[in-house]
């Protein structure tokens, strides 16, 4: 089953290589998309930090590696970017063709029409950045503290998404979801600044409610060995993540129940 589904990941990313592949000029401004996209952010941290010391306890290095880490974030979260027009597919019916392949729909809504060679070439440079950064400035890492950053920045990123789902889901019942889903995802831009600058208030709702820091700030505190992993903290995770993963699951099943009783 692993290697079926290998295979038609593979067919799915060769597809997309070639539809970008076509527009050569596109494929290229991509790219220039992306560095801009990480200068802009640069620049603003460097422009800020000539005027004051720090940002909070945060030195411009450790602010330029924390926007690597939160665009490497970005680049593991294209895998869910079939959830983006998953409302309109829904409400036009085109939710069928999925239904009718002898493949999971699931699996066949997140993949069709993802762009994964954009997602690769934003984390090929978010980790170039990364490494610059870690090099430049001479940055201490330890090798258990990236590894236990990456587990938690790809887990995190996997229960993020699966909560934008189950918001996304709810267009089985309501239709348009689009403004809703972004009113309550806006808070993601968040991720851009570290957690220790909101109040404890902030803090909570962007941890536990929707969970922005597990994209970027716990990663990157850990990482840069500003914080370790606690016990308490890794339980409230798992407990977080096994409800949101069960809403999931059941949101899904119930909302195809619905498609499919009304025929689409």
């Amino acid at each position: 089953m692993v290697k079926y589904y290998s295979k038609l990941l593979y067919r799915f990313m060769i597809i997309s290589w070639h539809k970008i592949k076509t527009f050569n000029f596109e494929f290229v401004m991509t790219l220039v998309h992306l560095i801009f996209n990480f200068s802009f952010v640069l620049i603003f941290w460097y422009t800020l930090l000539s005027h004051i010391q720090s940002f909070g306890d945060w030195s411009f290095p450790e602010l330029a590696l924390y926007t690597g880490i939160t665009f490497v974030g970005e680049s593991i979260g294209g895998i869910f970017f079939g959830f983006r027009d998953l409302p309109y597919t829904i409400v036009q019916g085109g939710l069928d063709k999925f239904l009718v392949r002898p493949i999971n729909t699931l699996f066949a809504v997140l993949f069709e029409r993802v762009s994964i060679i954009y997602f690769i070439e934003e984390l090929i440079v978010s980790i170039v950045l990364i490494v610059t950064i870690v090099l430049r400035y001479d940055i201490s890492i330890n090798a258990m503290n990236v590894l236990y950053s990456l587990i938690i920045l790809v887990w995190g990123v996997f229960i993020y998404n699966c909560l934008y789902g189950i918001v996304t889901f709810l267009a089985f019942w309501v239709g348009q979801i689009e403004v809703f889903r972004s009113l309550i995802f806006g808070l993601a831009d968040s991720k851009q600044y570290p957690l220790s600058i909101f109040p404890e208030k902030i803090k909570l709702v962007l941890t536990y409610i929707i969970p922005v820091a597990f994209i970027s700030y716990y990663p990157a505190v850990i990482f840069l060995n500003k914080d370790s992993l606690k016990l308490d903290f890794v339980l409230k995770f798992i407990v977080f993540s096994a409800i949101v993963l069960y809403l999931f699951k059941l949101t899904w099943n119930m909302g195809l129940t619905r498609y499919e009783a009304n025929g689409g």
